[in-house]
């Protein structure tokens, strides 16, 4: 699953796969996202303070529990992106809005709107009106229409 989160970026593979990672996880230490991700720290401190010069990580904290310098938590901004999902049913229409954490924004679900009647086209000459109707016969009536305007512009 982690692959098809963003699969059609133009990002290197290693911030796709910390992306995802604190996607399906959420926040980590770097210790962490390097031993998850296979990487040695400092190649992993780089991918991350690319990623927050691109405005998509911060610092969201400390570990608790540490007698001397805690390590930062590292965690996805919430307005840094947006996801848009529809799903077009046989009966219903929804949407739904995700912030770049997974937060549902808004989402609304409903019924498109179905035509109560026919259109019908009306062809107007100069000595007479007709009225077609959209069904099977129309392209007749449409040309029988068009031949007799061209009979009285001959005539």
């Amino acid at each position: 699953m982690a692959k098809s989160i963003i699969p059609h970026t133009k990002w290197s593979a290693s911030k796709t796969a910390l992306l995802n990672l604190l996607i399906e996880h959420g926040g980590q230490t770097i210790a962490e996202l390097s031993n998850s991700l296979g990487v040695s720290v400092p190649y992993t401190t780089k991918t991350l303070n690319e990623l927050i010069e691109d405005g998509l990580i911060e610092v969201t904290g400390k570990k608790d529990n540490y007698s001397k310098r805690a390590p930062k938590i590292y965690d996805l901004i919430a307005t840094s992106g947006y996801f848009l999902g529809i799903d077009t049913g046989k009966q219903n229409l929804t949407f739904g809005i995700c912030d770049f954490c997974g937060k549902t924004r808004a989402s609304a679900c409903g019924r498109p709107p179905v035509p109560t009647a026919r259109p019908t086209l009306t062809i107007r000459t100069r000595r007479h009106a007709s009225t077609v109707s959209s069904t099977s016969s129309t392209n007749t009536s449409r040309d029988q229409a068009s031949q007799e305007a061209r009979s009285r512009r001959l005539a």
